[in-house]
This record gives C-alpha cells, sequence and structure tokens, in this order.
C-alpha cells in the first residue's frame, strides 16, 4: 500500500477535526466570487421550488374542498328526494 490513502496524492484533512492548520483557509478573491455567485443560484432555485410545491398544495386544498362541497350537495339533494322534498332543479340557474 502506498504512503497515501486510495493511492490519491495529497494530505487528507480530517473533515471536521477543526485541525489549526485548517481554520483559516482562505480562498481567492474569484473563487469567493463564485461560491457566492453558485450560492445565490441554489437559493434562489430552492425559493422557486418552495414556491411550485406551496401552488401545489393550495390547488390540492381548493380541489379537496370542491369535491367535498360537490360531495355534501349530492348527499342534501338525495336526502330530499327520498323523503319526497326535491323540487326540479335546473342546474347553472
Amino acid at each position: 500500500m502506498s504512503q497515501h490513502f486510495g493511492d490519491r496524492p495529497g494530505r487528507l484533512i480530517p473533515a471536521g477535526t477543526g485541525m489549526e492548520y485548517y481554520r483559516n483557509v482562505q480562498l481567492s478573491p474569484e473563487l469567493e466570487e463564485a461560491a457566492a455567485q453558485v450560492q445565490q443560484e441554489v437559493t434562489a432555485a430552492i425559493e422557486a421550488e418552495e414556491r411550485e410545491l406551496e401552488q401545489m398544495r393550495m390547488e390540492g386544498e381548493q380541489e379537496e374542498l370542491a369535491a367535498e362541497w360537490t360531495f355534501a350537495v349530492g348527499e342534501k339533494r338525495f336526502a330530499q328526494n327520498q323523503m319526497g322534498g326535491l323540487e326540479r332543479v335546473r342546474p347553472f340557474d
């Protein structure tokens, strides 16, 4: 086995250990700018997805309420008809 874990050159950085050598690593201004741009794009994409999911949830609730209302109206009309009290109702009057 080579000195490099997994035969990769360079040092392994032990993640989450807080080694002092790696605490104050700074990126070049170009990389900082690129990282900020990527972060903005990711944030915008996440926000767009959240808005779309919220819209879908609201539409689903509206459809569910409409179905419940239609069912309740149908039950009421059926009950009235069974008791002989339903008058002829023309739709969309």
